[in-house]
Parts: C-alpha cells; sequence; structure tokens
C-alpha cells in the first residue's frame, strides 16, 4: 500500500529482512529512503507497508537470539498509528547493524522527540 505522504520518498538503503509477525515470517525488502521506511513483497516488489519518519518513534536492536537461526538477528521499529497507539514490528537480518545505522541516520525526523517527565513541565529533547 502506498502513502500519498511518501510519493515524493527517494530510497537510499536496501536489505533482505525477515519480518517476524504472529501470523508467520515472511522475506521482505526493507528500504530507508528521504522519507520513511518501506517494505516490498520480495518475490513481487510490491510495497506492503510504508511508514514516513513521523510515524516511528523508536528502532532498536533486540537482545534475543533464536538458536535455529543465529545468523539472523533481530531489531524492533516501534511505529505511532493514527490514535497515537504504538505497535512494535520485529524484523531479522543479518546485516542488523546495518539496517540499525541507516535508519538512525534520520533519528531527527522521528515522531515524539520531545518526551515530558512525568514529574516536571520540562522537555527533554532526544538527538
Amino acid at each position: 500500500m502506498r502513502r500519498s505522504c511518501m510519493q515524493h520518498n527517494r530510497e537510499l538503503y536496501c536489505y533482505l529482512v525477515t519480518k517476524i509477525s504472529w501470523k508467520g515470517s515472511y522475506k521482505r525488502l526493507l528500504t530507508v529512503g528521504t522519507m520513511g521506511v518501506t517494505t516490498y513483497n520480495k518475490d513481487t516488489l510490491r510495497v506492503t507497508n510504508q511508514w514516513p519518519y513521523s510515524e516511528i518513534y523508536s528502532v532498536r536492536p533486540d537482545p534475543n537470539i533464536k538458536s535455529s537461526q543465529p545468523q539472523l538477528q533481530r531489531l524492533i521499529l516501534t511505529v505511532v498509528d493514527n490514535n497515537r497507539k504504538r505497535h512494535e514490528l520485529t524484523f531479522a537480518s543479518e546485516y542488523r547493524v546495518e539496517v540499525l545505522t541507516d535508519l538512525l541516520r534520520f533519528r531527527d525526523r522521528f515522531g515524539d522527540r520531545l518526551k515530558q517527565f512525568p514529574v516536571s513541565d520540562h522537555y527533554l529533547l532526544i538527538l
């Protein structure tokens, strides 16, 4: 599903990943672009998902390693939907370090960069 807010996205980095969900595991191409992240079906090259950086809350490594696939290291991409609900998406790749590095190049565009301390009226800017 291609999103109109991503129509001018220029893809800069591309990785073969495995999308892991409760439904199963799917091979995907994950691209990091100028405006956001896109996943494609690796066989048809059809867009399966797109997230502009404003909808990405965080990205982090998952320290758990599956014993059956030790070469595939996981990362967790947290996105926020229109209702401000967070969803964690898990991907596995032998290129986890590179994927994380390329995603974090755009961390200044991630949504929710201002966090309010619950005990204070001051804001902390996450860089």
